[in-house]
């Protein structure tokens, strides 16, 4: 079985390119996936069903200590691109430098790009409306999170060595 991951930026732009010249809808969905979660299988297959092509961008290590703290994340870039490389779902798997949606967008143009539902982010569509792209929202019935399952664990671990 090939890889999905693809690190090669200009690769993918042409790769986009290609399927979406032949018809093809492309999806891009962004995220950390530090601990990979119902939540995000339940992201993931719904973006899925939204297109052709499931892109899947994954934040770089840097990027997710800005966003989530200096403890995170506990899985390596490589490892959260390794783990997701095993879905179905998922056609390619890219990794993101810069948390910027707008830079993401403009670069990759994807005919939609997934925005989470709860996601405090706001997104400039200018960028997607250019080249007829739209940003869907998902919401996830599964509220679980990567920072309460720490929280659990780590209340756990005090609780037994007392």
């Amino acid at each position: 079985m090939r890889s999905k991951i693809i690190e090669d930026r200009a690769f993918i732009v042409n790769l986009i390119y290609n399927f979406q010249s032949i018809g093809k809808v492309v999806v891009l969905v962004h995220g950390t996936f530090d601990i990979l979660r119902p939540r995000h299988i339940e992201l993931l297959k719904k973006a899925k069903e939204l297109g052709d092509v499931l892109i899947v961008g994954v934040y770089a290590d840097e990027v997710v200590k800005a966003i989530k703290g200096p403890q995170r994340p506990l899985v390596t870039l490589s490892d959260r691109m390794t783990v997701l490389d095993g879905l179905s779902d998922i056609n390619f798997i890219i990794p993101l430098q810069h948390p910027e949606h707008e830079q993401i967008v403009s670069q990759l143009k994807p005919n939609i790009f997934i925005h989470q539902a709860n996601s405090p982010y706001h997104l400039d569509t200018s960028d997607l409306e250019k080249y007829k792209g739209t940003i869907r929202s998902i919401e996830v019935t599964n509220e679980d999170s990567t920072t309460a399952l720490i929280q659990k664990i780590q209340g756990t671990s005090q609780n037994e060595t007392r």
